[in-house]
């Protein structure tokens, strides 16, 4: 791709079939999921973590425990593995808050990267 046209990596994020979407748009992504759940894993009432939505699993309909189960829709992940890693760790904080409540702390957690 001409490097022109490229999305400037620092900006956006970038997963690994070739496709770049902004910190905006991931945080709109996750905003219009409206909650999240602690974890890796999509729990049991369906609800996904912001790695889960930003990559697009969804639970598996053959597994005999679907909390420890997922599966993306299309090979999709993340590229750069520090961003991932603080992703889950910003779902993963160990606070007394409700799932909208994470959901709306990880949105602003994204948004405040596109000022960096």
């Amino acid at each position: 791709m001409p490097k022109d046209k490229r999305v400037n990596q620092s900006h956006s994020i970038e997963f690994n079939d070739g496709t770049f979407i902004s910190y905006e748009q991931a945080a709109k992504l996750i905003q219009k999921e409206g909650k999240l759940t602690v974890g890796p894993y999509i729990d049991r009432k369906g609800l996904r973590c912001a790695n889960a939505v930003l990559e697009n699993h969804r639970a598996c309909d053959n597994c005999i425990e679907p909390v420890r189960c997922y599966t993306p829709l299309r090979d999709r992940r993340i590229v750069d593995q520090w961003f991932s890693f603080c992703l889950h760790a910003q779902c993963d904080r160990p606070l007394e808050e409700t799932p909208e409540e994470r959901c709306t702390r990880v949105v602003a957690w994204v948004r405040s990267l596109k000022r960096k």
